[in-house]
């Protein structure tokens, strides 16, 4: 007669680290700043991607610079616009 054992592989639970606190309970503000200096809130979308990632003085930059460097940080799509938001 051949005995079978059966094994039960647990992994030891960890504590919860502090540093990994959920998403809803962190900044809930950290989404709306600015993509590129992440210091103001985002108010630009950039045309024609939509993409709403930049604060006005970082699109200015952007937007400032040749043609061929305007590019969305996100999707890097060509960037021929912006326009202002308010929210």
């Amino acid at each position: 007669m051949k005995a079978t054992s059966t094994q039960q592989h647990q992994q030891p639970s960890s504590p919860p680290s502090s540093n990994s606190a959920p998403l809803a309970t962190r900044d809930e503000g950290e989404h709306l700043k600015c993509d590129v200096c992440m210091d103001k809130d985002k108010s630009i979308p950039l045309i024609p991607c939509r993409h709403l990632c930049l604060c006005g003085e970082c699109a200015g930059r952007l937007m400032s610079g040749p043609s061929a460097k305007r590019l969305c940080p996100r999707c890097r799509q060509r960037i021929t616009d912006t326009q202002q938001v308010y929210l």
